[in-house]
C-alpha cells in the first residue's frame, strides 16, 4: 500500500489526486438498511475477535474511526477499539496520531467528550487512507478531505451518507457504522 501511495504522489507531482465524495440519500445507503438506537444496540452480538492472547476482550481492529476538529477538519484513523459492553467501545487514540491530537485539543478547549463514528466494512481505499499518514493540511490550505484522497486512489467518488447524529459523512457502502461519544476525562485501561 505504501508503494501505491508513493507511486501516485510521484505521478501527481507530490499532490494528492482528489475526487470529492458524493453525498447520497439515506435510502440509497447500504449502511442505513438496519438502524439500531438506544437499548436496541448490542455490539457484543457481532463476532469481533480477541486478536492477541493478552487482550482484555474482543477488539474492532479494522474500523476507520472518524473524528472532527475545528482546525484540522475530519480525520480518518485506524485505532484499536475494544468492545467493553453492549453499548460501550473504548477507542485507543495512539499518541502521535491525528486522532490523539484532536482529543488533546478538545480537552484543552474544556470539552469532556468527542463525537466519533466507527466505520466497519468500508471499501479498501478508504481503509488504506485511514491506515496511512495523510497530512490533514498542507501549508495554510484548508484541511484535506481524506475521503477525497480515497476517491482519488479509486478513480471515482466515494458515495457518502450523513450519520444519524449528522456529525460525519461516512462511506455509504460500509457494512456498519457505530456512532457515539468518547469520554476523554474518565479514561479506562
Amino acid at each position: 500500500m505504501k508503494d501505491l501511495l508513493l507511486a501516485q504522489l510521484e505521478r501527481d507531482n507530490g499532490e494528492y489526486a482528489l475526487i470529492e465524495p458524493r453525498e447520497v440519500r439515506a435510502e440509497e445507503a447500504p449502511c442505513k438498511e438496519v438502524r439500531l438506537t438506544g437499548d436496541e444496540v448490542d455490539v457484543t452480538a457481532f463476532p469481533f475477535i480477541r486478536g492477541n492472547p493478552g487482550d482484555g476482550g474482543p477488539y474492532i481492529n479494522t474500523a476507520s474511526v472518524f473524528t472532527r476538529d475545528p482546525d484540522l477538519g475530519v480525520n480518518l484513523g485506524t485505532y484499536r477499539c475494544q468492545v467493553k459492553g453492549p453499548r460501550k467501545v473504548m477507542v485507543n487514540f495512539e499518541a502521535g496520531q491525528t486522532g490523539h491530537r484532536m482529543v488533546m485539543a478538545a480537552s484543552q478547549r474544556g470539552e469532556t467528550t468527542v463525537r466519533v463514528a466507527l466505520v466497519i466494512g468500508q471499501d479498501p481505499m478508504t481503509w488504506m487512507v485511514s491506515s496511512s499518514r495523510v497530512p490533514n493540511r498542507i501549508g495554510n490550505r484548508k484541511p484535506i478531505d481524506e475521503l477525497a484522497v480515497a476517491g482519488g486512489f479509486r478513480g471515482k467518488a466515494i458515495d457518502v451518507v450523513r450519520t444519524g447524529g449528522g456529525d460525519f459523512l461516512v462511506p455509504a457502502n460500509a457494512e456498519m457504522v457505530i456512532e457515539g461519544t468518547v469520554d476523554i476525562v474518565n479514561l479506562e485501561p
